[in-house]
């Protein structure tokens, strides 16, 4: 900072001096108030920044503290933009007879395996070999069910089932749904199975 001189002449007149007395004090006010603006003008850089180290809350993280306040489970459905049943799988849950019970036991997690962040490392955790692929987690993250199963009448063959479409792949995810809520109905399980087969039409060959 450089120095400021400021000179007063002591052998002035009384009156002289009162003035020059007095521009000392204005030239002090003057620069206490410009401080004080500098100040008030850095405390808002400072506040961004600190704003900006502020680490972005887990994507998981947050559905699951959203999961546990709503006492819902997640539901996690993993997919991406170019895939045909990805996107009707995706429309089924926006279906709002769908939607209206689903959302009374969970919380739905729509991942996009090239835009949202982190998918990758949820898809190698919760998500099986094809896309769609879904899970259903608790609030302390222990899977309940999947799109990976067991072929039904064996115990070392699997599957992956991504959109329900065949008779036995709807009782799996009804089944899911069902045990995993814990009070699903069986009229709500009815309305869904019709659902199912209502979008599959839009995915089996004609």
């Amino acid at each position: 900072m450089s120095k400021v001189h400021v000179y007063v002449n002591f052998g002035a007149s009384p009156m002289q001096l009162f003035g020059n007395i007095m521009g000392v004090v204005r030239w002090a006010v003057c620069l206490s108030l410009f401080i004080v603006f500098q100040s008030c003008l850095q405390k808002p850089k400072q506040k961004t920044e600190v704003a900006r180290t502020l680490p972005k809350p887990d994507l998981l993280t947050a559905y699951l503290d959203s999961a546990k306040k709503e006492n819902k489970k997640l539901f996690m459905l993993f997919g991406f933009e170019q895939c045909g049943a990805c996107k009707i799988f995706h429309n089924y849950h926006k279906d709002q007879k769908v939607k209206e019970i689903l959302d009374r036991y969970f919380l739905i997690m729509y991942v996009d395996i090239n835009h949202t962040p982190g998918a990758t490392e949820l898809f190698k955790k919760y998500g099986a070999e094809a896309f769609p692929s879904w899970a259903i987690v608790d609030t302390s993250v222990n899977m309940l069910f999947g799109s990976r199963t067991r072929v039904p009448g064996t115990t070392n063959a699997w599957q992956t089932i991504g959109y329900p479409s065949k008779e036995s792949s709807i009782l799996y995810y009804l089944d899911a749904l069902k045990k995993s809520s814990g009070r699903m109905s069986d009229q709500e399980c009815r309305v869904l199975n019709e659902k199912l087969k209502s979008y599959r039409q839009k995915i089996l060959p004609r």
